[in-house]
């Protein structure tokens, strides 16, 4: 196993000195005034006349609308964060024919990747214009980051073919990259071997990636590497592994991937297939070498919502009942458990957040069954595995509810003013305790 390079490896020049003390600054304000709970809060309203779906990257939020009464109209309005201001608004469609708005991808520029029901393609809004569409192809993954487009499709050989499945012999798989205006740059060729049928899919500004598990002994699990900086591609074969093999959830953090792996048995009784081993593994994604591997610690469960950074790692254990969060210090190499989440029926969205050493743990509080399901937010010291703070907030788990860059976000569609409720970490002021009450 190869050991961990000190420092991380980085092919930038990184941020300049001051930028770099700014931000260390910032993330020890932030740090601090998560373990004490003591935020700054500010509410926004929007139009009780519209219908709303809110979509977050970072420090913007996409609000997607549809009027209440007359012509259906879709709107489209971004948001920052940092300032509380409206930055622009426009109309999307203006005979829309779904009964509620669309859904959408922004990235952290402020691109957004509308998909309407009154459109057949997906379209690019860039600056409060209209500014490109994409072809309606058979995405597998689609995501914007920056100011370009990363996708993932399945083309067949034949275009009349109509074998209802998409048969390794019968079609292809690509990865291609679009700019804003909706035009071709790059297109890669992406393995589609028989017996690899489970993917997983994750880049950022360097990188897009894909793991491909596979489902035959003889086979191996690769991971598909595309460098954006060099615009090479390269792919990785895995060990070979007896067991069928499926990556749950991946995330990068400059040059390495961090992702959960199950094998996957069938279960003696029944006829289905049972994660089994859960593992959290490191890949140099410029060398093509695993960094580690690290066994969650229990027989079966699914590592999902995975986040990290340069010294941390988290997760949540799935299992349908008795979910766990653990988290790896990738320092220390070792994995450690951090809280019980109790799995929500009818909303089983779990928000996990990384600020220096302190983990937050974002998740639905009991079930629609009880009728009193509401969002609740944990902050463990993963130093030391100290609780420092429990909030049970008074909002319901409907909408968003996400926290990124010090700032926790949740929307609210049940009352009759449909808001955006902002708690802010990055600055001290008197918490709101309309939106949320201690437990402890």
């Amino acid at each position: 196993m190869t050991s961990f390079p000190q420092p991380l490896m980085n092919r930038s020049l990184g941020l300049p000195g001051s930028q770099e003390r700014i931000v260390q600054e910032l993330e020890r304000m932030t740090s601090r005034n998560l373990a004490s709970d003591c935020y700054y809060s500010e509410t926004i309203n929007l139009p009780q006349s519209s219908s709303h779906r809110t979509f977050r990257c970072r420090d913007l939020i996409a609000v997607l609308s549809m009027n209440k009464t007359g012509l259906k109209v879709e709107s489209l309005a971004l948001w920052s964060l940092t300032t509380r201001c409206k930055l622009w608004d426009m109309e999307i469609a203006p005979n829309y024919t779904g009964s509620i708005p669309g859904d959408c991808l922004l990235s952290e520029y402020g691109m957004v990747l509308i998909n309407s029901k009154s459109m057949k393609d997906k379209i690019i809004v860039l600056d409060g214009k209209l500014t490109g569409v994409l072809p309606n192809l058979n995405w597998y993954s689609i995501v914007p980051i920056g100011n370009r487009i990363l996708g993932c499709w399945a083309e067949r050989h034949n275009p009349n073919d109509r074998e209802p499945c998409w048969l390794p012999e019968n079609s292809n798989y690509f990865f291609g990259e679009w700019d804003q205006k909706g035009k071709s740059l790059s297109r890669y060729l992406l393995d589609h071997t028989r017996g690899r049928w489970t993917y997983q899919y994750a880049c950022n500004e360097g990188f897009w990636v894909r793991m491909s598990g596979s489902k035959e002994a003889n086979l191996a699990s690769i991971i598909e590497v595309v460098d954006r900086v060099t615009e090479t591609m390269k792919t990785f074969e895995l060990p070979l592994n007896q067991d069928e093999e499926k990556f749950t959830s991946a995330c990068i953090v400059q040059n390495r991937l961090f992702y959960g792996k199950n094998a996957m048995r069938p279960w003696s009784k029944y006829a289905i297939k049972v994660h089994y081993e859960p593992t959290i593994c490191i890949c140099d994604l410029v060398k093509g070498t695993i960094l580690g591997e690290f066994s969650t610690g229990a027989d079966k469960g699914e590592p999902k919502y995975l986040v990290a950074t340069q010294n941390y790692a988290a997760w949540l254990e799935y299992e349908g009942s008795n979910d766990r969060v653990k988290y790896l210090d990738v320092l220390g190499k070792k994995v450690k458990d951090a809280t019980f989440v109790p799995y929500c029926v009818g909303h089983s969205q779990v928000v996990l957040n990384i600020v220096g050493a302190l983990l937050s743990v974002t998740y639905p509080h009991r079930s629609w069954g009880t009728g009193c399901a509401r969002w609740r937010r944990k902050v463990i010291d993963m130093k030391t595995g100290e609780l420092k703070c429990d909030v049970k907030y008074k909002r319901c788990p409907w909408g968003e509810c996400s926290i990124s860059n010090g700032n926790v976000v949740i929307t609210d569609n049940f009352s009759g003013q449909s808001r955006i409720y902002i708690e802010s970490f990055t600055s001290e002021g008197p918490s709101d305790n309309e939106s949320s009450f201690r437990i402890n």
